[in-house]
């Protein structure tokens, strides 16, 4: 189930015309990835999906993350996000807008020099939203067989 729902963000990257995400909102990363502490970020790309966190929060993520490969990283976050941006050669980066601070965003943006941050436009939780309302309904039509 958890890697279905990564699946289904996932495709909506060509709509989104990113490269990749970087998810900071708990909600969002725990639903994408079953993680249920806090303090770790997810870096998603088409071809690879990363769970990043640290040394605090490593055996809890090896043990319930599904679908991301586990990273464990140092302070600052901003240098290790820069090392996967380079390495998938990321030129446009989703973020969560209301969720990212000016502060972060600056970071980035003189950071990852030639890369062009763009907003996820609450994308995963659409996704999400999606889930509850079919739960409603399915819990609704029960509610009226009994």
């Amino acid at each position: 189930m958890i890697e279905k729902r990564l699946q289904k963000f996932l495709a909506k990257f060509d709509e989104l015309n990113i490269d990749a995400a970087l998810v900071y909102k708990d909600e969002n990363r725990n639903y994408l990835s079953g993680f249920t502490g806090d303090d770790s970020f997810l870096f998603i790309t088409k071809e690879k999906s990363y769970f990043i966190t640290d040394s605090r929060y490593t055996e809890q993520a090896q043990n319930e993350v599904v679908g991301f490969e586990v990273l464990e990283y140092k302070p600052p976050i901003h240098d290790f996000i820069k090392s996967l941006v380079e390495k998938h050669n990321v030129k446009r980066l989703g973020v969560e807008e209301d969720r990212m601070s000016l502060s972060d965003y600056i970071t980035y943006k003189e950071k990852l020099e030639g890369v062009e941050i763009v907003k996820l436009e609450q994308t995963i939780e659409k996704i999400r939203m999606i889930k509850t309302m079919k739960n409603k309904v399915n819990r609704n039509s029960c509610k009226h067989c009994r």
